[in-house]
């Protein structure tokens, strides 16, 4: 595997949506910067910030060639930042990170040399969760193999542990279903067939928000339903027995806490 740095030819690009991340970016931007692994580029969109998220972005684009900074024209959501972001990558290699999750500095390192020991399309893997503050509250173990059956009922698919082979998959974009753009993503690329391999690593650390409002856990099933019925050919009944599954899974995560899939 060649690590050397390619200022043309970066063998990774790394998308990471910003929407009033001032408070996290550059935790998330530094320790992008701080991988092992060093042919990459990272690709930040802002999504129309009221903070000064794009400043700080700014300020290390300024300083490292391997960064290039975006902004859409208006406040767009996550979907169409993300896809802003695609249209300007370079990289055979398409990784996630979201403006507030950490990566560990071997997370690339490991994880393309996974793939490409094991000639694979799509790797994630296991993650550490953490709050708002940066407290530590638990982990998330992937499974070996992730495949479309696997999915339906639940999405087990960090956005920011995912990397994706587009010398298998060919381009792609993600659906603008709100709350749920990267499982419908998922969702899609598992119809064709392809496999999420799973890496038992613990190798980005999830800031997990605030899910204490109604409202979100409303958006959230909202757009887990958006998502199975506008990317996948499942019949009504199909649709109604996974989305039930789905809410079962809900529920008892809000009585009994987190548990793996």
């Amino acid at each position: 595997m060649n690590c050397d740095v390619n200022k043309n030819y970066p063998v990774v690009s790394i998308i990471m949506p910003a929407f009033n991340a001032a408070a996290f970016i550059s935790l998330s931007v530094r320790a992008v910067l701080a991988q092992v692994y060093k042919s990459f580029e990272l690709i930040i969109v802002d999504d129309c910030s009221t903070d000064n998220t794009y400043e700080l972005a700014k300020s290390f684009a300024d300083n490292d060639f391997r960064i290039k900074l975006f902004m859409n024209n208006e406040n767009s959501g996550p979907a169409i930042t993300r896809n802003h972001g695609l249209k300007y990558a370079t990289g055979r290699y398409i990784a996630f990170c979201d403006s507030d999750d950490i990566w560990s500095p071997d997370k690339l390192s490991i994880q393309i040399a996974f793939m490409q020991k094991k000639n694979i399309a799509l790797s994630h893997t296991s993650y550490l969760k953490m709050t708002v503050r940066g407290e530590l509250i638990g982990s998330f173990k992937v499974r070996n193999r992730t495949v479309l059956s696997d999915i339906l009922k639940h999405n087990c698919i960090c956005c920011s542990t995912a990397v994706i082979d587009t010398a298998f998959t060919g381009d792609f974009r993600m659906p603008d279903i709100r709350r749920a753009e990267d499982y419908a993503l998922w969702l899609i690329l598992l119809q064709k067939g392809f496999v999420f391999h799973g890496l038992y690593n613990e190798l980005i650390k999830y800031r997990v928000s605030s899910e204490s409002e109604s409202s979100n856990k409303i958006a959230a099933a909202y757009g887990h339903w958006t998502a199975l019925r506008k990317t996948t050919n499942l019949n009504f009944f199909k649709l109604v027995y996974f989305f039930g599954c789905y809410f079962f899974i809900s529920i008892r995560r809000i009585i009994f806490g987190d548990f793996n899939q």
